[in-house]
């Protein structure tokens, strides 16, 4: 019953962004009502499909493995949430894995890479194109072939949060075809939702279900850029998930989340990518990036 009231919970919060679609003219009433049906078949779907297998049939299964974009960092179809203090240097840490992806290098800060170019989609309202420009040359990994693969949205933000913003970050996402998604930072991209609060319209919920069925759709892995709560950035050894500004919905809709910060008895210390929520790999060390 508490799975089935979900279900009619994302129901009315989709109805309601529709209607909205529909006072603004983008969706007929036709178009609205079929839209509804589909999405409610998909998410009634679990509770007709249920199927009981054995360890053994799990074991003999031919599935195919984790489709990893950065070995143990970010998978397609899958988000990985980076959270860090102000300052820490997240955006530099982010530039860099981005654009080490677009040249195609084997490894990234101990993380093994597919080894191949990847097409990357940066957004980033914050930076300027100036800064953007000079942070980018300035990168080792700054090639005529990494920049190729490399498209940037910047100093406009993209609200995820209203039906024009994920409209136009659809299409963005359809014409550039990325296999990686950066998100700098998920706050910049945000207009009217609490990210404290976690349901409802104005919840971040909603959005995180946005962006994963764009991971989905479009067969790209999508890293959100976020910050550290006043008690994270105070103890910067906190507690897994201690640190992560907002809901604790943002760290329960990730597959992945890390942690980038010094160390509090240290602050001459490099930055740590520690990681914090690392679904199906058990145990995992931590890693040391120098900023």
């Amino acid at each position: 019953l508490m799975r089935l009231s979900s279900v009619t919970r994302e129901t009315v919060m989709l109805f309601k962004a529709w209607a909205e679609n529909l006072i603004h003219g983008k969706k007929s009433p036709g178009e609205a009502v079929e839209e509804i049906r589909n999405r409610t078949d998909e998410m009634l779907r679990p509770f007709r499909e249920v199927k009981v297998i054995s360890g053994t049939e799990l074991a003999r299964m031919n599935i195919v493995e984790r489709p990893w974009l950065v070995e143990n960092f970010v998978a397609r179809k899958e988000i990985t949430v980076l959270a860090s203090p102000p300052g820490e240097g997240k955006t530099t840490l982010l530039q860099d894995l981005a654009l080490a992806c677009a040249k195609g290098d084997s490894f990234w800060a101990g993380f093994r890479l597919s080894e191949k170019p990847l097409k990357v989609l940066y957004l980033d309202p914050e930076n300027s194109l100036a800064i953007l420009k000079s942070s980018i040359q300035s990168n080792a990994h700054s090639t005529d072939a990494a920049l190729s693969n490399f498209r940037i949205v910047a100093e406009t933000p993209i609200y995820l949060d209203t039906p024009e913003g994920r409209g136009t970050f659809k299409s963005i996402v359809k014409e550039v075809a990325p296999d990686l998604v950066v998100i700098d930072t998920f706050r910049a991209h945000l207009l009217s939702v609490d990210e404290n609060k976690a349901i409802g319209l104005d919840g971040v919920r909603p959005v995180f279900t946005f962006l994963r069925e764009i991971a989905q759709a479009a067969n790209c892995g999508i890293i959100v850029a976020h910050h550290m709560n006043k008690g994270g950035e105070k103890d910067r050894t906190s507690d897994a998930g201690v640190g992560i500004s907002g809901s604790t919905d943002i760290r329960a809709a990730a597959d992945m989340t890390f942690m980038y910060r010094r160390d509090r008895d240290d602050e001459a210390s490099p930055s740590r990518l520690v990681p914090d929520k690392v679904r199906g790999l058990g145990i995992f060390p931590s890693c040391v990036f120098l900023t």
